[in-house]
């Protein structure tokens, strides 16, 4: 009597596998291979390499001082190893630097730590906003965690995109803005 209970059982359990897995899936957008490369730049700090970054969009993106930013994505690749707790007090200190207020920043701050690994020379951090404006963290390609308050994307991604980017030219090298 027990076989007969097995089989529908397990196929049960087999479905609900496969709905959770595409419930999580649908949650976890790929990066758009689809957009194009729009600019790059190089950070370099006294003489170190820190990253190199580049900016993907599916259409030009608003250059319009600390405008809406959608449907782009950011990918850092690391030229030196990087602590998380480096990464999250350089970001804060980018924030402060554009007068956002302390509590929102804290919160923020919050929220990347539990999203940021630490980072070897090589890997690549990636921050997709979508047309809801979400962020999502990719790490080496692969889904890595939800930034959900769409402020605090906007925030971060205007740390290079921004009219108060502590870094004008790559800013500007970024959005593939001519200056000639």
């Amino acid at each position: 009597m027990l076989k007969a209970y097995i089989h529908p059982i397990l196929l049960a359990i087999f479905c609900l596998g496969l709905a959770t897995n595409t419930l999580a899936n649908s949650t976890k957008p790929e990066l758009p291979q689809n957009y194009r490369l729009v600019g790059e730049a190089q950070l370099k700090v006294l003489w170190f390499k820190v990253y190199k970054a580049y900016l993907y969009a599916d259409a030009q993106p608003n250059n319009e001082p600390n405008g809406l930013h959608r449907n782009l994505y950011l990918t850092l690749q690391y030229q030196r190893d990087i602590e998380k707790q480096d990464l999250l007090d350089e970001t804060a200190n980018q924030w402060q630097k554009q007068s956002f207020d302390k509590n929102k920043i804290s919160k923020w701050i919050v929220e990347l730590d539990n999203s940021w690994p630490n980072v070897k020379q090589g890997d690549q951090i990636s921050f997709f906003i979508d047309q809801n404006g979400l962020g999502h963290f990719y790490f080496n390609k692969a889904y890595y965690a939800l930034f959900s308050d769409s402020q605090g994307c906007q925030a971060f991604i205007n740390i290079w995109l921004g009219a108060n980017s502590q870094y004008p030219q790559q800013r500007d090298q970024l959005l593939g803005l001519d200056h000639d």
